[in-house]
């Protein structure tokens, strides 16, 4: 009994984290927030980030990868 409450309480805690996900992605998995394009940017080193993450924003909502 124990084994499917811990079960259910994780299953609880999975989903809203993945819904939160889902938001932050488009089709293909690309970043659709400017922060997460940002964290992004800067784990790979990027120097020009907020102009690279502007222009491919804006690019992403244009095709309708992201809405």
């Amino acid at each position: 009994m124990l084994k499917y409450g811990i079960i259910l309480a994780l299953a609880a805690i999975a989903v809203p984290a993945h819904a939160q996900k889902s938001k932050d992605t488009g089709a293909g998995g690309v970043s659709c927030t400017y922060e997460k394009c940002m964290d992004n940017c800067n784990r790979l080193g990027g120097k020009f980030c907020p102009n690279y993450c502007e222009k491919t924003l804006k690019q992403r909502r244009q095709s309708g990868v992201c809405k």
